[in-house]
């Protein structure tokens, strides 16, 4: 005897399908009302920061290298090659760079008494 939808974990019943496909069409329907593709359709970005080598061929090698697999793979590659004694600042600018870009801004520390 087959066990009927309403019994059977795996087989949705009738309301959750329905509410499934109401989530779905209402999804596509913003979609076409908004004439904009999904956030994941857009470009990607891959930023490799390094330090400067000593061989100068080094350096350029790896440019192409990334130019490479970015034309291959679809996304846009930027190396930034800097002297080693900026790497700690440059970092830190980031991270600052970072918490600033946040859509809530920095949050406060709590205070301790």
């Amino acid at each position: 005897m087959a066990k009927s939808s309403v019994t059977n974990p795996r087989c949705p019943g009738r309301r959750q399908f329905l509410r499934t496909a109401a989530g779905g069409a209402a999804g596509l329907a913003s979609i076409l009302a908004l004439r904009q593709p999904p956030a994941y359709a857009q470009t990607r970005e891959l930023t490799f920061l390094t330090i400067a080598s000593f061989v100068p061929e080094t350096d350029k090698e790896l440019r192409r290298q990334f130019e490479e697999w970015g034309a291959k793979n679809k996304v846009k590659v930027r190396l930034d090659i800097i002297a080693h004694l900026q790497l700690q600042t440059k970092k830190a600018a980031e991270v600052q760079g970072e918490i600033r870009a946040r859509p809530d801004g920095p949050r406060p520390r709590a205070r301790r008494r």
